[in-house]
């Protein structure tokens, strides 16, 4: 039932009239109801779930007619135009006269809709009773600045500035702290941010100790009915010199002007915050550089001047960003990093040092820094002195290079050819953060200086919190881009040195990351500069659209990990034509050439061993990109370039190739939203859906109940791979040992479990086995007719071993490619194998498109090419729509050019613009809800519309043309519940997942006119499938199994197992001969990991746990992952497996030559040995191999006193079986007469960290 009200205020906001409204509707006992109030306008409507509930509001306090002989009423009668004196009002909202009846508009089914979705997750949700009210008092001043220890070694409060605020106030929430002042100032500090709340008696004053700067907001002056919009700002308004501090100063006082001792009981009973009782001394004069922020920072940037200038200075680049880090990211006062400083100059001074490397290391510098805590009562003054800070920079320098001789230079560790050192920087809306420098994947820039590095500068635009800026109609974020912009134009000063703006990769634009450099002279004494470098990669000038251009210079940037040189293997480049249609508009060959054999056995060499067999290779060559595809018919060694489609820009950097990725192997395919939807207004059966996700379900819910399950899960999902992990999992069954007793393992399998339930749930990201995506080329013979393709893929995946279902055949098959809006975007070409000798058949794990016909299919699909475009192809036939639907075709519009060359201003400008203007993903949400709520679908004018916008909206990075989100078609009020957040998770410290923690579904109220948005209950497929998931029931049933862990552990029974065996081969351990190796490896092994821990953290402050290292997946706490989180978890994903990769080497072989434990990232991540023994298994090398590393496992093992880590190590053809050897001769000389080949296994255990790690050498 609606209930329709007149007489409301026309400027209140639709919060605020529900609030209103609350305490009339609590005391009738009404929980299900709804408020629509249109902006600006004196009405609103509320809707009952139930019209019981409505008309008994009506009851109360509905309008009542007048009596009919009441003809003039007195003038103290409210009334309301239109009415006149016909109604009497019965509610007063605000002091206003509310007339309240029944609408007689058709109630909105969505709204119901809504209600009954809200009713019935309330009720799955156990009764915590009322959440308790905000917490509200007023403050009369508010200052900030740093704590630090003065000489007495006592915890100091240097306040930098202060503010009085009158009429302020403070907000204590279940999310965020909130300070007003005025009534337009506004300061908002997360809860998650909040190290340490402490409470002074003394001074009835409330002290904020926080990890990064909180959130400022002014309320812009506008009456418009939503409360005004507001403006995100870089300081705190009405604050004059809060800008001077913000960055770095992150202790705020509030002085509470009202009752101090009941709102510090409130606040301790809201039991949120970490809180303690101090009386820290404080000091608002600081004394000059010691104290004073600012005048220690300029004397800190002076210093970093003189003794890094280029001529005259002698301290290394490197050093001095470390430095730098100290003080911009808090860790040191700048007095502190002063002092830092010139410790380190007098030891580079010291006479006794010239001769060798100094005693410090960038990365002895990274590894000490990360451990400093932020000062709160209770730190131990040693920990912040920057005295001891550089005793343990040298200690650890030293200890590191004990276990490694080959350190060496000002970084440490040495790099592998295809890496380089990278320098980085995050500008925030308040402050700059440091980060590095990491060894990450060189792009042709940075190949062209290789000893230049530390003269180019990774820069990202970011929230606080490491993350995007989110758009909010309501909030304006002008000032943080202008922030931005300022940055991009002047540049950034670190440590003596000025970089300023480069340019960017398409990628890391999409990420809102671009590249600075500081001028330089390069070994030849050439200056070079932006315009140098730009000048060498080719010619720009004629590129006069700021967009393309940018696009055209980013192909520099983007990361070529691995490079062939064309002249010295002497492969030739030859132009060819593209392949077009009859009528010349469409292009068959878009962004596509040819290589041949001879040259594609050039690019196996210089590529991973996992590469070898590839036939597509996506590349980067002076002004060409696209993708180069093996055509067996060519000869020699050559690469065939379409000078049209590939070339972008011209260019004389002719001599290398860089190449970005290669079709090695097919990637699993798997469904989301977009393809789900449009299969279902297509009229594919929602049984096909629904048994998928089933099947997942299945398997999920089975991963934590048998270790055989549990190994093929892992197998399946490439965990621990490069180990043998599941290998390991099993021969612990066999020995009736339950993994699940060690917490470190179980936490492993569920933080992969828990993944993939909640891209199941979350994402509908459901794995289709008779599917695949692939790399898109052309086929070169003309083989394949109009509407054909073939697909061939690898059966077997990858160094997982998983079989890929084979039964792909030739007829229709599903061909897509992400993002999906418009329905023509699936397409049913014809699968067509050809012959066995045909050119065609010697190509691998790619889709081939006809050159035939009047458009090409990529351009179908979502507006697609060949340059290194994945498809998607399902060949289930229950998955294939019965109907088909034309692609769209949309016109190309040609963007505005300037008449001169672009400049980088031009660039930087387009960088911003770009940056506020990137909705793509508030369109998609947009089509995803019209989808769901409209009768026609995806097939909706609205919807059509969208695709349409989400096209040019993926072009803006290469046109400059943006969408406008005020031109997207309305959407209703609420979501279809398949959109609602994942809600967060609960971690312990070592990465050991608790609970899944319920979603907070308080109105979260935040004054700024947005609120959580409503749900309804989707009854399209989305919805079916997201609600056949409940995942807390899945999560504790079966997954999170209490196992008890009485009695002894995992590796303790099997430590005792392994010394029987021992015992029974009358095998002797040398513990003493081996534990120096032992205990190196296992340090080698930590500070790999901890090294990716802090690599891959979005907060520089941060690291993330050991096991979502071991994973290779970032964990994101507060719900689904971000993009920018499954593209790390990608990179670490790979660095993971190269560091295990490189340490069962290490204990397979020992640590032999000095250089071998420093080129970890030299080491395939496939498990494979790089030299297997030819020798017999008699041999006496071989068996002298054997029992070292037997030796040495076992020592590593015993190397610290707490046996945590088993690591499981197969030598070439050797295989562990724990039997009953009472029925089995001992092993003589490394052979068992009994069983002829089968030779002696081995198990090598190893303390490596805080973790469990198996290795295992195959």
């Amino acid at each position: 039932m609606e209930v329709f009200l007149r007489g409301v205020p026309a400027t209140l906001a639709e919060q605020n009239l529900k609030d209103a409204l609350a305490p009339y509707l609590n005391i009738l006992g009404i929980a299900d109801w709804i408020v629509d109030k249109p902006k600006r306008k004196p009405m609103a409507w509320v809707t009952f779930l139930h019209a019981t509930d409505g008309t008994e509001f009506l009851e109360r306090h509905g309008q009542q007619r007048a009596p009919p002989d009441q003809n003039q009423l007195s003038s103290t009668t409210p009334r309301f135009p239109g009415v006149g004196g016909r109604y009497i009002p019965r509610l007063r909202l605000l002091s206003t006269p509310i007339y309240a009846e029944k609408s007689r508009r058709e109630v909105n089914a969505l709204a119901i809709n809504h209600l009954s979705h809200e009713r019935d997750e309330r009720q799955k949700k156990p009764d915590r009773g009322q959440r308790a009210p905000d917490i509200s008092c007023d403050i009369f001043q508010i200052s900030c600045g740093k704590i630090v220890f003065g000489q007495s070694r006592e915890l100091r409060y240097i306040q930098q500035t202060q503010s009085h605020t009158g009429g302020g106030y403070a907000k204590f929430g279940p999310q965020s702290v909130t300070v007003r002042q005025d009534g337009i100032a506004r300061m908002d500090i997360p809860i998650h941010t909040i190290q340490e709340l402490v409470f002074d008696h003394k001074s009835q004053s409330i002290m904020f100790i926080l990890e990064d700067p909180p959130k400022f907001f002014a309320q812009q002056t506008n009456h418009d009915g939503d409360g005004g919009k507001w403006e995100r700002q870089t300081s705190f308004p009405l604050w004059t010199d809060h800008a001077k501090y913000v960055a770095h100063c992150l202790v705020y006082q509030l002085t509470l002007a009202g009752d101090y001792f009941s709102i510090t009981r409130a606040v301790r009973r809201q039991d949120i915050l970490t809180i303690s009782h101090h009386s820290i001394p404080s000091t608002s004069s600081p004394t000059p550089t010691v104290e004073d922020y600012s005048t220690g920072m300029s004397v800190l940037e002076g210093k970093m001047q003189s003794v890094g200038d280029m001529r005259h200075g002698f301290l290394p680049f490197p050093i001095l960003f470390q430095v730098q880090t100290l003080v911009w990211n808090n860790y040191l006062h700048p007095y502190g990093g002063l002092c830092v400083l010139e410790s380190i100059e007098r030891t580079a001074k010291d006479p006794a040092w010239k001769s060798t490397t100094p005693p410090f290391t960038a990365d002895a510098m990274k590894r000490v820094l990360q451990k400093i805590p932020y000062p709160i009562p209770g730190t131990d003054p040693s920990e912040v002195d920057p005295k001891v800070f550089i005793d343990n920079v040298m200690k650890t320098e030293a200890d590191l290079r004990s276990q490694n001789l080959a350190r060496s230079g000002v970084y440490g560790p040495s790099l592998p050819v295809h890496q380089t050192w990278v320098f980085k920087a995050m500008v925030t809306p308040t402050r700059i953060f440091l980060q590095g420098p990491d060894a990450e994947a060189r792009n042709r820039v940075l190949r062209m200086f290789p000893h230049h590095g530390d003269h180019f500068l990774r820069v990202s635009f970011c929230d606080e919190d490491g993350q995007g800026l989110l758009f909010n109609p309501k909030v304006s974020n002008d000032p943080v881009f202008e922030r931005f912009r300022d940055v991009l134009l002047k540049g950034i000063r670190i440590a003596g040195r000025q970089f300023s703006f480069l340019g960017f990769s398409h990628s890391s634009l999409r990420s809102h990351s671009t590249w600075f450099l500081a001028p330089f002279l390069a070994l030849d004494g050439q200056r070079q500069s932006r315009d140098t470098i730009l000048a060498a990669l080719g010619d720009f000038r004629d590129i006069r659209v700021p967009a393309k251009c940018a696009a055209r210079i980013g192909q520099a940037f983007s990361e070529t990990p691995f490079a062939v040189d064309l002249f010295k293997t002497g492969i030739s480049v030859r132009y060819i034509p593209d392949v077009k249609s009859a009528d010349g508009k469409r292009v068959f060959s878009d962004g596509v050439g040819t290589i041949s054999w001879n040259a594609v056995e050039e690019f196996w060499k210089v590529l991973p061993k996992k590469a070898f067999g590839s036939t597509c290779f996506q590349i980067r060559w002076a002004g060409a990109k696209g993708l180069l595809v093996l055509d067996s018919r060519l000869r020699g060694k050559v690469i065939c370039v379409r000078k049209e489609s590939m070339m972008k820009f011209p260019s004389q950097d002719l001599q290398e190739l860089g190449i970005c990725d290669v079709g090695s192997r097919p990637f699993r395919l798997v469904l989301n939203r977009q393809v789900i939807k449009i299969l279902e207004d297509r009229g594919t059966s929602e049984k096909w859906f629904m048994g998928l996700q089933n099947k997942a379900l299945d398997l999920l819910r089975a991963v934590t109940a048998t270790a055989l399950n549990t190994s093929t899960f892992l197998q399946y999902q490439d965990v621990g791979g490069a180990i043998g992990l599941t290998s390991f999992i099993k021969q612990l069954d066999k020995l009736k040992i339950d993994y699940r007793r060690d917490a470190f393992l179980k936490s492993v399998v569920e933080h992969v479990v828990l993944r993939e339930l909640r891209l199941l749930k979350y994402r509908a990201r459901i794995p289709v086995p008779m599917g695949v995506t692939l790399f898109g080329v052309m086929d070169e013979t003309g083989f394949l007719d109009k509407d054909e393709v073939y697909i061939t893929f690898d059966e077997t995946r990858g160094k997982s071993g998983e079989r890929l279902d084979a039964t792909l055949a030739d007829g229709p098959v599903i061909v897509t490619r992400s993002p999906a809006l418009h329905p023509g975007d699936i397409q049913v070409p014809r699968m067509v194998t050809p012959p066995a000798s045909h050119p065609l058949r010697e190509l691998r794990n790619c889709i081939a498109f006809s050159q035939k016909g009047s458009r090409d299919l990529p351009s179908q699909l979502s507006g697609g090419d060949l340059d290194g475009d994945l498809y998607n192809v399902i060949w289930d036939p229950q998955g294939r729509p019965p109907t088909t639907f034309e692609p769209a075709d949309y016109t190309r519009v040609v963007p505005p050019s300037l008449d001169r060359p672009v400049t980088r201003r031009d660039i930087a400008n387009f960088f911003i613009d770009f940056m506020k203007s990137d909705i793509l993903g508030l369109i998609a949400i947009r089509h995803q809800i019209l989808a769901d709520v409209l009768l026609e679908g995806t097939n909706d004018d609205d919807c059509i519309k969208l695709a349409e916008m989400h096209s040019t909206a993926v072009d803006y990075s290469k046109t400059g043309i943006a969408v406008d989100w005020r031109d997207m078609p309305r959407a209703p009020r609420s979501r279809p519940d398949f959109l609602a957040p994942a809600p967060p998770v609960h971690v312990y410290d070592l990465g050991q997942i608790s609970h899944i923690m319920d979603d907070d579904n308080e109105d979260d109220k935040d004054d700024m006119g947005s609120s959580k948005p409503r749900y309804h209950r989707s009854e399209k497929i989305l919805g079916r499938l997201y609600r056949g998931i409940d995942e807390k029931k899945i999560w504790s049933e079966d997954i999170h199994r209490t196992i008890p862990t009485d009695g002894p552990s995992v590796w303790e029974q099997l430590m005792g197992l392994i010394q029987a065996e021992f015992n029974a081969r009358r095998i002797i351990t040398h513990y003493d001969l081996y534990h120096e190796q032992a205990r190196k490896i296992r340090t080698l092994y930590e500070d790999s990991i901890s090294d990716s821990m802090w690599h891959f953290s979005e907060n520089p402050r941060k690291s993330i746990s050991e096991a979502e290292v071991f994973c290779g997946s970032i964990l994101n706490r507060q719900g689904i992952q971000s993009r920018q989180q499954r593209e790390a978890s990608i990179r670490l994903k790979e660095e993971t497996d190269r560091v295990m990769t490189w340490i069962v080497k290490l204990i397979h072989e020992g640590i032999k030559k000095k250089d071998e434990a420093v080129m970890y990232r030299d080491y395939e991540s496939n498990g494979e040995s790089n030299d297997e023994s030819d020798e017999s298994d008699e041999s006496d090398e071989s068996s002298r191999a054997e029992y070292d590393a037997l030796q040495l496992a076992w020592a590593c093992l015993v190397v610290n006193k707490s046996v945590l880590v088993v690591v499981a190590v197969r030598h070439s053809g050797y295989t562990l079986r724990f039997q009953s050897w009472s029925d089995h001769p001992p092993i003589v000389n490394g052979a068992c007469p009994d069983h002829g080949s089968a030779l002696l296994q081995i198990v090598l255990c190893m303390l490596l960290s805080d973790g469990t790690v198996f290795l295992q050498r195959q």
